[in-house]
């Protein structure tokens, strides 16, 4: 569409250069007294004016457009003056030339005056409206995040979120003046925008606003950073105490109940602290620092406040620096499988083999899983490392296979993650063809809390194990919120005893009862029962008088690289 506006203008523009020509043509061959260059600059004025009033329909600056028109009339009037200065009658002259010349003349000039005028209040007016929209949050007018980060700009415009800065705001931290800087998180803001929808969300923000403004002094600033996220800038406020004291207020503020048009509703907070310039010499520094803090508000179980700390800082930073490694290791599949062995209680013959993942950390050496797993599990890298170990225990099945060897039945642990993946069965199905081995030769162990996780779930994806020969442990029973009751839905082949259990047996009565209960339990349901552990002689004889199947633990052998695996 724009290139046929572009080729019409160009035609026009041809059009009226080859007219120009046939009148300058026209002029030689009637030999007319005039001064062809004149003429020739009359013309492509002309031309000129007409091509302004054409780009500025297009843009709209209608003003300019109506002066270009009587410019326009005043130009072509100079030009046809050529032709008739010699022919017409001098007082008519006079009056046309006055009114056609002159008049409109000056008339387009006012015009395209008053135009650029109106042009350039329009474009404060939207510099302003951009300014506001760029710096201000829609909802609750307070400044958001760009303003803390591009704060002088703002002191040159006007805005419609004035009354939420309480004073000074040239500039918003002063290095000769202490300040302490909140981060406020909202508590389940989200349910809100779920139950009663957005447009009573936004009340809510607008409400909380009122609010935090009524808890601050005169020269503190809110700012509005996005969602249910606001932070607090308050000045003269530096030691812990007063810090402390400020939180407190701000904890019992929030909380009071909020009334939202029909609608009444109970709101919390969680706060993070940090000091300026203790722990940081930026806004953006100390905003970072306060931002962390404020999660660790949240794992207290909300409605809290937690201020920074330096431990906090290197915990972080480790936590950050672990990820990163994680993921490199993952993708140079820096990991590796330790083996530890499962055997009967009675005959102490070897049933199996349960594989342990352990990273082997470029830096490090081995790592074992207690460092990395729930780290690995709270980012989601736990699927793929899942993955991982699913490969190396079907590559290690195949070669036993290929070099004739019967294998080793092994167990794989597979993360609560990954187990409720819409994809688990489709990806778990992809690696075993992919190798080509025998599914008896595998199987998988789950937690307990999984498994009630999602009754009917688990029950699904379990029976598609099963059909597809793959035995089933339930792990760690005993660590949770354990219930045979529940159990005995699910078709699962073992039910491994947490250590838990082992520990005390020898010592208590409770325990060992509880374990007789379990195993006599268990042996009814069918499931053969495996106990985690077992580190003593002692433990295995009560193991074997109570009739339990199996066990596994350092008695028999500690985990260990599959070259050491006979």
């Amino acid at each position: 569409m724009k290139y046929k506006k572009i080729v019409k203008f160009a035609a026009l523009n041809i059009v009226m250069i080859i007219i120009l020509l046939v009148l300058v043509f026209h002029q030689v061959f009637n030999q007319y007294q005039t001064r062809y260059i004149n003429f020739i600059l009359h013309g492509f004025k002309i031309i000129y004016i007409i091509d302004c009033f054409i780009i500025l329909r297009v843009f709209k600056f209608k003003k300019i457009s109506l002066g270009c028109i009587f410019i326009t009339v005043s130009w072509t009037w100079n030009f046809v003056t050529l032709y008739l200065i010699n022919h017409i009658n001098a007082q008519v002259f006079n009056l046309l030339d006055f009114l056609l010349y002159n008049l409109t003349g000056l008339i387009g000039v006012i015009l395209i005056m008053y135009g650029i005028w109106l042009s350039l209040r329009e474009n404060v007016r939207l510099i302003e409206k951009l300014n506001n929209i760029a710096y201000y949050n829609p909802v609750t007018h307070l400044p958001n995040r760009n303003y803390v980060m591009n704060t002088n700009p703002l002191n040159k415009i006007r805005h419609y979120g004035k009354e939420f800065i309480l004073g000074d705001d040239k500039q918003i931290l002063h290095k000769e003046r202490k300040s302490t800087i909140i981060y406020l998180d909202i508590d389940d803001f989200k349910l809100i925008n779920d139950n009663l929808g957005h447009h009573y969300g936004d009340i809510l923000l607008r409400k909380v606003a009122k609010r935090l403004k009524s808890c601050l002094k005169e020269g503190d600033l809110i700012i509005h950073l996005s969602g249910d996220e606001f932070l607090l800038i308050c000045h003269d406020v530096y030691s812990r105490e007063d810090a402390k004291s400020l939180a407190f207020d701000l904890l019992k503020s929030m909380k009071d109940k909020y009334i939202l048009n029909d609608k009444e509703v109970y709101m919390t907070c969680s706060l993070g602290i940090a000091l300026y310039p203790k722990h940081g010499d930026s806004i953006d520094e100390v905003m970072k620092k306060a931002d962390v803090a404020m999660y660790e508000a949240k794992k207290a179980g909300k409605n809290a406040y937690y201020i920074h700390n330096d431990s906090l800082e290197k915990t972080n930073k480790d936590k950050f620096d672990t990820i990163n490694e994680l993921k490199t290791s993952i993708e140079n599949e820096d990991f590796v499988i330790f083996y530890q062995y499962k055997a009967k209680t009675t005959s102490l013959e070897i049933t199996g083999l349960e594989a342990l993942v352990r990273w082997n950390h470029p830096k490090h050496g081995l790592i074992g899983p207690n460092k990395f797993i729930p780290l690995a599990e709270q980012v989601g890298l736990i699927k793929e490392i899942d993955c991982l170990v699913l490969h190396a225990v079907c590559r290690q099945i195949k070669k036993w296979m290929d070099e004739n060897k019967i294998p080793f039945h092994i167990s794989v642990n597979i993360s609560p993650l990954f187990f409720n993946d819409q994809h688990f069965i489709p990806i778990f199905d992809q690696i075993i063809s992919q190798y080509e081995i025998d599914t008896t030769y595998i199987s998988i162990e789950i937690t307990e809390n999984i498994a009630l996780n999602d009754l009917e779930q688990t029950k699904k994806k379990l029976k598609q194990l099963k059909s597809r020969n793959i035995k089933v442990s339930l792990d760690d029973f005993g660590k949770g919120y354990s219930s045979l009751n529940y159990i005995k839905e699910f078709p699962i082949d073992y039910l491994k005893i947490d250590k838990s259990f082992i520990d005390g047996i020898c010592k208590h009565g409770v325990e060992h009862a509880l374990v007789t209960t379990i195993v006599n339990i268990s042996s009814l349901l069918g499931f053969i029962v495996v106990f985690e552990g077992v580190e003593t002689q002692e433990q295995l004889n009560l193991l074997k008088k109570m009739g339990a199947h199996e066990f596994q633990g350092y008695i028999l052998n500690k985990p260990q690289p599959i070259e050491n695996i006979k």
